[in-house]
């Protein structure tokens, strides 16, 4: 399937559930992150958060950051830098921050933005070892990339669900 499709398949099944509030019409806060970041977003992610807006939601074992101008304390553009030395560790390991564990975990989901293709895999990092001893702790690989995640998420029979802020 062409990734395109999937972003939009995924898309819909966020409106379908009440959690896409339309086009990313003004997404300047992305230009500004992937200049903090001092990297660019993955592509298809990027393609996905450059096109639509949408609220925090959960989908089977992932929490997902939100994707709007406001400043809520689950969008993305504000989730991750919440944590100084969670952004800190993460941005120098090359990471990017966009969820968290559905369970309550405050354990980052990350993509690996140091890999060398457009399609970079999504990690769990262990909180504790960032905020206790200031290292990057990898828990477990989650994906090889975004379109994978979105390929798996939409196969399931769960449905995405709203994350109150």
């Amino acid at each position: 399937m062409h990734n395109a499709l999937i972003i939009d398949q995924f898309a819909e099944r966020l409106k379908g559930a009440g959690l896409l509030i339309g086009p990313a019409d003004r997404a300047s806060w992305i230009n500004a992150l992937e200049f903090d970041l001092g990297h660019r977003l993955p592509k298809t992610y990027g393609d996905f958060v450059r096109r639509y807006a949408f609220r925090p939601f959960e989908w089977e074992a992932l929490m997902f950051f939100g994707n709007s101008e406001a400043d809520d304390r689950l969008n993305l553009h504000v989730a991750v830098r919440a944590d100084p030395a969670i952004w800190q560790a993460a941005r120098r390991a090359k990471l990017l921050q966009f969820g968290r564990p559905a369970t309550g975990s405050y354990d980052p989901i990350c993509f690996e933005l140091k890999a060398a293709h457009h399609e970079p895999a999504i990690v769990q990092l262990d909180h504790q070892a960032i905020l206790i001893k200031d290292r990057i702790t990898l828990v477990r690989q989650i994906a090889p990339g975004f379109i994978a995640l979105a390929e798996s998420l939409l196969a399931s029979h769960n449905e995405p669900e709203l994350i109150e802020p």
